[in-house]
């Protein structure tokens, strides 16, 4: 058996790179950067280490606990992180950053820069980023906004994405932050989530949970519902621009639209929340008297070209992209008909790992992959018709980073359920295949996204009036592990 110090070190290193990039996730319940324990056994096989064999231990849980230096936390799956706050001058950005930051309690005001707002540094990144969420130099970003610190102090802090190779960061989904970037939540007075759920007991009733987190869908909604009125001029503001106000897009019981409506001393400063009101009613009365024109909602489609409903003659779909690419937004039934045993997950598999293993498994002319394509064929196909039966099928979403808009079609399978004593095949949703319309007409299905995913960027458009989406589809933590802020990109 291997001397478990030398694992240790070797751990360790994979924990501090993957913080250094940003790989980690932060639980309210734990104080350190938390990194999934499913990322190890491919880690671990690169570097040549049977862990089962070398270490004697069947459960890789069990084997990170004994490692010096590294805890467990569970969150339906687990997770490891370090206390120590130990930080090596002499190493490099990367191999610091863990230790740098697993213990933001013990790192002094002085150290981090307490002066420099996460909107400020936002702000630099922007300006030095040569497209959105494009690689900058991590030197240049600090020396644009004066950081004093160690560059893994600055990663951490303001939660960058960082490149060990070239030494470059990046803010992923940065567009999520322009409406906390633009305008001012006095955290003590008048917080972001305090006012969150006023919004939500103002609105007309709807599930905006997700996952157990309280708002989650709500919160999405108006970062990047904020972005488009501001993408569109449509933020209306008084003649001396000291007084805003745009449309949330949500209305009251009495289908009142609500605003949110802001303020500010000086044409130079950041607006400051005032208050989500409707027109003429509380602060909604200093609102109008201040503002002449109430600004419309955000639209995301022209007039007439709302509808989606596709033919077999006018939809394209790479059939073999969807099935290699993620396999693992199939249904598991289909994968099992063609690989059998080979189609289950195994222990501390990781999504990408999966992909990766199952595309390998279904070469693009194999007859296991015409099978699968045969399948996925005769699904669309259903949805199609369903469309042309019922526009509402179709239902638009927009992605805010691409700017671009298209719609979502439901692929189900068939389960049975019985109805008045009596077994009948009912249609059961597993993923939303997304479609774009070209400007020769014809339309193309890009991609299948995750029912939990689709229903973040149909969202942003309406509230969808569907039999087949809703919000209440959670996403399975393993896969939530990997697959965070995922929607932003058609792959």
């Amino acid at each position: 058996m291997k001397d478990l110090k030398d694992l240790a070190a070797i751990v360790i290193n994979f924990y501090d790179d993957k913080v250094a990039c940003g790989k980690f996730k932060e639980f309210e319940e734990c104080n350190y950067p938390c990194v999934s324990l499913a990322q190890i056994p491919k880690f671990l096989e690169s570097k040549n280490i049977d862990w089962r064999q070398d270490y004697g231990h069947d459960k890789l849980t069990d084997l990170i606990k004994s490692l010096d230096g590294i805890s467990i936390y569970f969150k339906g799956v687990p997770y490891m992180y370090r206390e120590s706050n130990s930080i090596d001058s002499e190493k490099s950005p990367a191999s610091t950053s863990a230790s740098a930051v697993s213990n933001t309690s013990h790192i002094s005001g002085t150290s981090l820069n307490g002066d420099l707002k996460p909107h400020e540094v936002r702000k630099a990144y922007k300006k030095l980023a040569n497209s959105t969420e494009g690689w900058v130099s991590i030197v240049r970003l600090m020396k644009e906004v004066g950081w004093k610190g160690k560059p893994a102090e600055f990663t951490f802090k303001y939660k960058l994405q960082f490149n060990p190779t070239n030494h470059c960061v990046r803010i992923h989904n940065i567009s999520r932050y322009e409406m906390i970037d633009d305008i001012y939540f006095d955290p003590d007075k008048n917080s972001f989530p305090s006012n969150v759920n006023k919004l939500r007991t103002m609105a007309l009733d709807e599930n905006w949970d997700e996952n157990n987190r309280t708002n989650k869908l709500l919160d999405n909604y108006l970062c990047y519902t904020y972005t488009r009125v501001k993408y569109e001029n449509k933020i209306s503001k008084s003649k001396d621009n000291l007084y805003a106000c745009w449309n949330t897009g949500l209305v009251d019981y009495r289908y009142e639209p609500i605003f949110c409506y802001m303020t500010r001393k000086d044409v130079n400063n950041r607006w400051m929340f005032r208050s989500f009101c409707i027109n003429g009613e509380d602060l909604g009365k200093e609102m109008g008297r201040n503002i002449s024109d109430m600004p419309k909602p955000a639209t995301y489609f022209k007039e007439g070209n709302l509808l989606c409903q596709p033919n077999e003659n006018n939809l394209s779909i790479d059939r073999d992209h969807i099935i290699r690419e993620h396999p693992s937004r199939l249904p598991i039934e289909w994968l099992r008909q063609v690989l059998r045993d080979d189609a289950e997950w195994k222990t501390d598999e990781t999504p990408d790992q999966y992909d990766k293993r199952i595309c390998d498994l279904l070469p693009k002319d194999s007859t296991n992959n015409l099978f699968l394509q045969t399948l996925l064929k005769q699904t669309i196909g259903e949805s199609v018709k369903r469309c042309q039966w019922n526009y509402k099928t179709a239902i638009p979403y927009y992605d805010p980073n691409n700017k671009r808009v298209g719609w979502f079609l439901p692929l189900c399978t068939r389960a049975a359920q019985k109805f008045h004593g009596k077994e009948r095949a009912v249609l059961k949703p597993f993923a939303a295949l997304v479609v774009t319309k070209g400007e020769s007409g014809r339309f193309q299905g890009e991609t299948i996204y995750r029912l939990s995913w689709a229903y973040r960027c149909a969202r942003l458009v309406c509230r969808p009036d569907s039999d087949w989406l809703t919000p209440l589809f959670a996403t399975d933590d393993k896969l939530d592990a990997e697959d965070e802020d995922v929607i932003s990109t058609v792959s």
